[in-house]
């Protein structure tokens, strides 16, 4: 039975075990990751679930606002057909509709 050794295997350099080796500790945005001989320890995997719990939620509540969106939409396209919706009083927008000008108005008020 060939015997699993801790060296390099013929033709394996120094710096191309050094590049692909893992630290034992890695600073992250979520916090310090520790790991001994390449595996995590049970608080870095705590930290990593509960990391992509966080991501996950994220991006449930990002992909959901569009369709929470459309629901508004839709709610507020509904009443406003039945109730008038509350507007900025414009005088001279309603003067040119009844067919008045600025001068005819001055005068009927004076």
């Amino acid at each position: 039975m060939p015997r699993v050794s801790d060296g390099a295997a013929p033709g394996t350099s120094a710096e191309t075990l050094a590049s692909i080796s893992v630290p034992d500790r890695q600073e992250t945005v979520f916090g310090a990751m520790d790991f001994f001989d390449g595996l995590p320890l049970p608080d870095t995997v705590t930290r990593g679930y509960d990391t992509l719990d966080l991501l996950r939620g994220i991006e449930v509540f990002l992909d959901c606002v569009p369709g929470a969106s459309m629901v508004g939409c839709a709610a507020d396209c509904g009443r406003s057909a039945s109730t008038p919706t509350p507007s900025v009083s414009r005088p001279r927008a309603a003067a040119r509709r009844r067919g008045c000008s600025r001068r005819t108005r001055r005068r009927r008020t004076a």
